[in-house]
């Protein structure tokens, strides 16, 4: 009997990158605020070597001044992610893949269970919006 494992992994392939991709990213994507992330995201036509979903983590400078609070923040959204990863697979349709860009914009630090709250609240929303 063979069991559909779920894979908690978010390797390199799956970082978004790129210049072309990323400007493609910010300005054709959809917008949503979900405090406190900004959330871009651009669904395309399903790529055979690409990976369904590409995620693009971002903590202003501006905001943090110090590199290892601005690590601690992105550690804490990739984690959060790669356990709610998914949720938002599933909700992808099919031959369809997405970018997304998850973007922290509080300018305060915010648990680990909060920001996957707000991750998980975004699966739920982009299955309504394809």
């Amino acid at each position: 009997m063979i069991e559909n494992t779920i894979n908690f992994r978010f390797p390199k392939k799956e970082h978004l990158t790129g210049k072309i991709n990323i400007e493609r990213l910010l300005k054709e994507g959809k917008i949503n605020k979900i405090y406190p992330l900004r959330i871009i995201y651009l669904f395309l036509e399903q790529n055979t070597t690409e990976p369904k979903a590409s995620v693009l983590i971002s903590v202003p400078k501006a905001k943090f001044p110090s590199a290892t609070q601005r690590n601690l923040i992105k550690r804490r959204i990739r984690e959060a992610y790669r356990l709610h990863k998914n949720l938002i697979l599933k909700a992808i349709p099919q031959n369809k893949m997405l970018h997304l860009g998850l973007i922290y914009i509080s300018s305060k630090f915010s648990k680990f269970s909060e920001i996957g709250d707000k991750i998980r609240m975004f699966s739920e929303l982009i299955r309504f919006d394809v």
